[in-house]
């Protein structure tokens, strides 16, 4: 490969306007590995390439192995925004679908981040939720520039609801994906609204009143610094 594109150089190709496309792997368990792919794709960026590679669907699945259409084996059954939100960690600059369709769910999901860099988590809501609490959940917010290991902070939900008085639950599990609100308890903190990147103790100062879906738990890992997010009510 290192031959071929230096015969690309000294031949006076604009390197960039050339793309380099992995391969997409129908037949199960013959997909890439993500050392060798990562490699390939450091030693692809270091001659200033720009890199493509392919996330499976999820709803109609190409013929006639209908097992979906991925680079990396290991996304053969992963939700397609998970994937290609991996690929990006990988050194991926462009990702295509590789089989015929998406679901309306996840459409929205990547063109919402497309278009506005946000990132859309599905979730369940508790039913007994106050109504005030509820409509600033589903708005924009952003995860705090100094990320906490176990939580996402809404940087937003303390300033927007911490005059609601907030009695704590009897009861708190906290589980990873569980949406959390600090209760009075918790003092000037109360109102912060979080979400638990790991199963957590319980905490007498903090509510549970929702969780993540699981394919939107398999998104935390990718959450960055200042992230956008938006909940997106499942129920």
């Amino acid at each position: 490969m290192s031959h071929f594109l230096k015969s690309l150089l000294q031949a006076g190709i604009d390197i960039s306007q050339v793309e380099a496309f992995h391969n997409y792997y129908p037949k199960p368990h013959t997909g890439l590995d993500v050392p060798f792919f990562k490699q390939t794709n450091e030693f692809l960026h270091s001659y200033g390439l720009k890199v493509a590679a392919f996330v499976p669907g999820d709803e109609e699945k190409r013929q006639p192995l209908f097992e979906g259409l991925p680079t990396l084996e290991k996304h053969r059954h992963t939700h397609p925004f998970v994937a290609a939100l991996e690929l990006e960690t990988l050194g991926i600059d462009h990702v295509y679908i590789g089989d015929p369709s998406l679901q309306t769910q996840t459409i929205e999901q990547f063109s919402a981040f497309a278009k506005e860099q946000t990132i859309l988590l599905d979730c369940e809501l508790s039913k007994e939720l106050d109504s005030r609490i509820q409509q600033h959940l589903l708005q924009p917010d952003n995860n705090r520039m100094d990320p906490a290991r176990d939580l996402i902070r809404l940087e937003k939900s303390r300033p927007a609801l911490g005059k609601i008085d907030i009695a704590p639950l009897p009861t708190n599990v906290r589980p990873i994906g569980s949406i959390l609100i600090d209760n009075q308890l918790f003092g000037r903190y109360q109102g912060e609204i979080t979400i638990a990147t790991r199963d957590l103790p319980d905490e007498p100062k903090s509510n549970t009143i929702g969780h993540l879906t699981p394919e939107s738990i398999a998104i935390l890992p990718f959450i960055k610094p200042g992230q956008i997010l938006r909940l997106r009510q499942y129920n």
